[in-house]
């Protein structure tokens, strides 16, 4: 199982011919290996179409977004293991439609039912199906001094990230760093063919807004995330942005 595969893509000139031996190793293997190979879809995009040769004989098996009731299933996966009854706040004001379900249900178990399906909703919408962001607005929504013995869930009022402010640049940046997982100045620059002043001020502008951060992984692990000059690093997406980032590409068609 190789997980992250696009690291292995167009990381440099010439890169493909790196995934392209892979897959002439998968292929000599076979027959006394079962590979798993995982990638991002943007990337599998590129290399189904520059190596279509190696790849015919793969299935293909790409992982649906996450259901507002798959969401709900990792959730309470993960919370059962603490034991502690969960108890979900109702709405005091705005939301009429919800409100005037609740004031129709009569027992305390049937509005109980429809707030945590509202809650689920709408927190499907916020982590935009990412399951590390749904944790997050999950974390920041229970209260356990409010109510000795259970988890008070309070409604959720997320601020998801708007991404219309980002021109034309920082989009293609994105994407290019989602296709090959991190890059760095340098090689941003070869990929998009632009220049060292240009690269370094649309890295430093998607570093200000909290979307790209430097690689863990890459170096000592002490390079900056912003700053007068961005050290020579690999940077990636933030993992909890990943979700806005690609409803943003998808929306304005750059990730299909």
């Amino acid at each position: 199982i190789l997980e992250g595969g696009e690291r292995l893509h167009l990381r440099v000139p010439g890169g493909a011919l790196l995934f392209e031996r892979l897959m002439a190793l998968v292929a000599r293997t076979e027959s006394r290996i079962f590979w798993v190979v995982s990638l991002n879809a943007s990337a599998w995009q590129l290399i189904r179409t520059r190596l279509r040769p190696s790849v015919g004989g793969i299935r293909c098996h790409m992982l649906p977004p996450l259901t507002a009731g798959d969401l709900r299933e990792a959730i309470f996966a993960r919370h059962r293991r603490s034991g502690i009854p969960l108890e979900f706040v109702e709405p005091r004001v705005g939301r009429a439609v919800l409100l005037r379900r609740l004031r129709r249900a009569r027992t305390r178990e049937k509005r109980q039912k429809i707030v945590e399906a509202d809650y689920f909703r709408r927190l499907h919408r916020a982590s935009f199906g990412s399951v590390r962001l749904a944790l997050l607005h999950w974390l920041r929504s229970a209260d356990l001094a409010t109510v000795e013995g259970s988890l008070l869930v309070r409604p959720l009022a997320p601020a998801p990230p708007s991404l219309d402010m980002l021109d034309i640049d920082q989009s293609f940046a994105l994407k290019a760093i989602l296709d090959h997982a991190t890059l760095s100045v340098e090689e941003y620059g070869d990929v998009m063919r632009t220049s060292p002043a240009a690269a370094r001020h649309t890295f430093r502008s998607l570093a200000d807004l909290g979307l790209i951060e430097a690689d863990p992984g890459d170096g000592d692990g002490r390079h900056p995330r912003s700053g007068p000059e961005l050290l020579d690093a690999g940077y990636r997406i933030r993992p909890l942005a990943l979700g806005a980032v690609d409803q943003h590409l998808r929306s304005r068609n750059i990730l299909h």
